[in-house]
C-alpha cells in the first residue's frame, strides 16, 4: 500500500519509512505543510497519510482545514510528540482514523495501527462498492418491476404482500391496497372475477408463498369480463440459488388477444371445414345428377354413330362425342381436385405390371387422338418388375401428362419413359418435342384452372385442372412432379415414386 509520510524531523521521518517499507509498504515522504499541501492540489494519491500533530509551518488541524477545502482530504493518523487527550479528541472528529504518541512503544504500535487501518479502509471499499451495486441493482429492478407489461406482486416468507406494480393494479382494478395484506388474502380478493375462482384458489394454496417448483406456470385464468390472464410464480432464493427462501415473485400475463386470436382461428377453421364438406356433397350430388343424362346422352350417340349417316352427319355426331367426352373429363377432374382439398382422396395398394399400365395408357390417349399422325407415340419401359402400388391413380397421372404432350406437340414425338433408380425407387417422365414452357409460367401451371396462356383453352381445350391434379395425386403418392422445358424444343414431366417390391405382398 502507498503511505505518506508527513513529519518535519528528517531523521524521524526516514525512520518511519524504513519501518513501514520492511513491512512491505510503499512510502513517500514530505517534510512541511506547504509541500503536503502542494503534492495532493498537483494530484499525489496514497491510500493513507500518517501526520505528524506539529509541523514548523503549520498545525494538523489547520492542514486538515486547507485540504478539506480544498477537498483533497484522505484517509489519515496523526502522530504526536505530546499526549494530549483534547488534541486526540478533535482530531478524531476531524476524520483521523487513530491518534498515536510518540514514546517508548511508538515504534511498536506503528505497524499494527497502520495495518488494522488500511484493513478497515479496504473493507469500507468493498461495503461502498456492493452499496453501489444493490443500489444500481435496485434500481433496474425496480423500473423493469414498473414498466412491467405482467401483474407482478412480491410476498415476502410470512405471506405479506411487499410490492404490488402499477399494472397489477390495473389489470385486477385494484386502488388502495392495504399496507401488509397477506397473499391470500389479496387472491380471495381478486378471485371473484374469475370464472373457475375454486381451481385458482386450490392452485395457489397448493404451490403456498415459498414452496418449489421454480419459475412454474400454475393457472389459466378465464375472467367473468372475457379477460384471460396466465399465472406464474417464482420463489426466491430457494435450492436454485443456494440460499434459504425469503418469499416469492407471483406474475400475471394478459393473454387475452392471443386466446380470441386462437378462439377466431378455430372458428375459421371449423367454417372452412364445413365449406369444404358443403362443397363436396355438392360436388357429389352434382356429378350424379349430370351423369345419368349424360350417360344416357352416350348411350344413344354411340348407337346413332352406327347407323346410316352421311358424311356431313357424322362429323357432327363425331364433335357432339367429342363434347360429350371433355364434360365427363370436367366433371371427373372437378370431382378428384374437390377431393383432394378436403383430404378425402386415399390410396389403394394392388399388384401390377407397369409396362401393362403404360400399354393401357397408350391405348386409351391414342383412341382420343385426333389429326397426330406426325407425332410418334414411344412407350420405353423395359425390365421392371411387378410392384405394389396404387394402379388407378397413377395411370390417371400417366394418361394426363400424355394428353398434354399431345395436345401442345404437332410434330416429333411424345416418349413415355420409366426407369428402375433402384432402392424400389422408380422414375416416371413423359417426353414431348412439342411448344415448350417459358420459365416464368412453369410454376404456374400446377395451379388449379391456370394454364401456360389464356388463349390455350380456346385453341387447345382444357380447364386446367389436369397438372394441378396430378401434381397433388404424385404428392399423395410421396412423390414431387417437375418439369423443364425451353420454348420451341419441347418439355419434359417427371416424378419419382417409391413402389413396394412383390415380395412385400
Amino acid at each position: 500500500m502507498n503511505i505518506l509520510v508527513v513529519e518535519d524531523d528528517v531523521a524521524v521521518n526516514q525512520l518511519l519509512s524504513r519501518r513501514l517499507e520492511r513491512e512491505g509498504h510503499t512510502t513517500k515522504s514530505i517534510v512541511s505543510a506547504r509541500e503536503l499541501i502542494n503534492s495532493l492540489g498537483m494530484g499525489l494519491k496514497v491510500d493513507l497519510m500518517l501526520l505528524d500533530y506539529n509541523l514548523t509551518d503549520m498545525d494538523a488541524s489547520q492542514i486538515i482545514t486547507r485540504l478539506k477545502s480544498m477537498d483533497r482530504l484522505m484517509p489519515f493518523i496523526v502522530c504526536t510528540g505530546v499526549g494530549s487527550e483534547s488534541i486526540a479528541v478533535n482530531m478524531m472528529k476531524e476524520g483521523a482514523r487513530d491518534y498515536l504518541v510518540k514514546d517508548k512503544s511508538f515504534l511498536d504500535v506503528l505497524v499494527p495501527t497502520v495495518n488494522k487501518v488500511l484493513k478497515e479502509l479496504k473493507i469500507e471499499q468493498e461495503l461502498e462498492a456492493v452499496r453501489k451495486k444493490l443500489i444500481y441493482q435496485n434500481a433496474i429492478l425496480a423500473a423493469v418491476h414498473e414498466l412491467s407489461l405482467d401483474g407482478v406482486i412480491v410476498v415476502d416468507d410470512s405471506s405479506k404482500v411487499v410490492s404490488v406494480n402499477k399494472r397489477f393494479s390495473e389489470m385486477w382494478g385494484l386502488e388502495d391496497l392495504q399496507d401488509g395484506i397477506s397473499s391470500l388474502d389479496l387472491f380471495e380478493k381478486i378471485s371473484h372475477q374469475l370464472k373457475e375462482r375454486g381451481s385458482f384458489l386450490t392452485s395457489i394454496s397448493n404451490v403456498g408463498a415459498i414452496v418449489e417448483p421454480f419459475s412454474t406456470k400454475h393457472n389459466d385464468l378465464e375472467l367473468h369480463d372475457g379477460q384471460f390472464y396466465e399465472l406464474y410464480s417464482t420463489p426466491m432464493g430457494g435450492s436454485k440459488t443456494g440460499v434459504d427462501n425469503f418469499g416469492r415473485v407471483w406474475y400475471f400475463r394478459d393473454v387475452t388477444m392471443k386466446y380470441q386470436a386462437h378462439e377466431k382461428l378455430e372458428n375459421a377453421r371449423n367454417e372452412a371445414l364445413k365449406t369444404a364438406s358443403l362443397k363436396a356433397e355438392f360436388l357429389a350430388n352434382f356429378s350424379h345428377e349430370v351423369r345419368t343424362p349424360l350417360n344416357s346422352l352416350v348411350g344413344f350417340l354411340e348407337l346413332l354413330k352406327g347407323s346410316e349417316l352421311n358424311s356431313t352427319q357424322n362429323e357432327y355426331l363425331q364433335v357432339v362425342i367429342m363434347s360429350c367426352d371433355n364434360l365427363c373429363e370436367l366433371i371427373n377432374n372437378t370431382l378428384d381436385l374437390s377431393k383432394l382439398e378436403a383430404g378425402a382422396m386415399s390410396l389403394h395398394e394392388q399388384l401390377f405390371d407397369i409396362y401393362s399400365l403404360f400399354e393401357e395408357s397408350v391405348v386409351l390417349v391414342n383412341s382420343s387422338r385426333v389429326n397426330k399422325e406426325n407425332v410418334d407415340l414411344i412407350l420405353n419401359a423395359v425390365d421392371l418388375p411387378p410392384v405394389l402400388g396404387d394402379a388407378f391413380r397413377l395411370k390417371q397421372v400417366i394418361i394426363n401428362l400424355l394428353s398434354n404432350a399431345l395436345k401442345f406437340t404437332s410434330t416429333g414425338k411424345v416418349e413415355l419413359k420409366c426407369q428402375n433408380l433402384g432402392g424400389h425407387r422408380y422414375k416416371f417422365q413423359v417426353i414431348d418435342t412439342g411448344v415448350g414452357i417459358a420459365e416464368e409460367k412453369q410454376k404456374q401451371i400446377f395451379e388449379a384452372f391456370q394454364q401456360e396462356d389464356v388463349s390455350v383453352q380456346s385453341e387447345r381445350g382444357g380447364t386446367g385442372l389436369g397438372l394441378s391434379i396430378s401434381a397433388r395425386i404424385v404428392r399423395l403418392m410421396q412423390g414431387e412432379l417437375s418439369v423443364t422445358s425451353q420454348l420451341g424444343q419441347g418439355s419434359c414431366f417427371e416424378f419419382e415414386l417409391y413402389l413396394k417390391p412383390i415380395e412385400d405382398c
